[in-house]
């Protein structure tokens, strides 16, 4: 019974995040951020709350039932640290920004900052419950918690700088075009 609450809280945490990645992904794209999004943030953000609490109470439990830990479970709390830190922050600095932007109808200049910031928070969470999946899921893996924490921070960092860079590419904002044409003209004429 654990395990099937551990799996449904998953897959609501997924479902939230991922709707409301498309969901700013697309408010950004029409460059129409408004209190719909807003409130879809913050529905969501409720959603991915609850089950992250019930994704550590049931991850406790499977332990106190017998669950060995393992360097898996070591690197899912780095996991889960790290995707709550990154929501922590989308919450007290790019909700704040958007909601300004949202009450000042600058839906036709977002700025490229919040675009990137965006992009790489989203790319941070999607890394992140991926991450969670394969490492709940990957019963053979043998790694020990350096290389899988390793190997996850690495690839969060690269998330993080690709994601913001495909949303300023993806969503263009008044000073975000020129800029990653300029950058990617000039990458590859050397």
């Amino acid at each position: 019974m654990l395990i099937v609450l551990h799996l449904a809280a998953m897959a609501c945490g997924v479902g939230a995040a991922v709707r409301i990645d498309i969901g700013v992904a697309r408010a950004l794209r029409s460059q129409q951020v408004d209190g719909v999004t807003l409130r879809l943030v913050q529905r969501m953000s409720i959603i991915i709350w609850v089950s992250v609490a019930m994704l550590i109470g049931s991850g406790f439990a499977l332990l106190l039932t017998g669950s060995p830990p393992t360097s898996r479970l070591f690197t899912k709390l780095v996991v889960v640290t790290v995707a709550c830190t990154n929501g922590a922050l989308v919450h007290q600095t790019l909700v704040p920004e958007l909601r300004r932007l949202a009450d000042l109808a600058q839906a036709s200049s977002l700025p490229r900052s919040v675009v990137e910031r965006a992009g790489s928070a989203a790319a941070v969470s999607v890394l992140s419950w991926v991450a969670a999946i394969v490492l709940g899921s990957w019963r053979s893996l043998t790694l020990g918690v350096p290389a899988l924490v390793s190997i996850y921070l690495v690839t969060v960092v690269m998330a993080a700088k690709v994601g913001g860079r495909c949303a300023a590419w993806l969503c263009p904002s008044s000073d975000s075009v020129d800029r990653v044409l300029v950058g990617v003209s000039s990458g590859s004429s050397q």
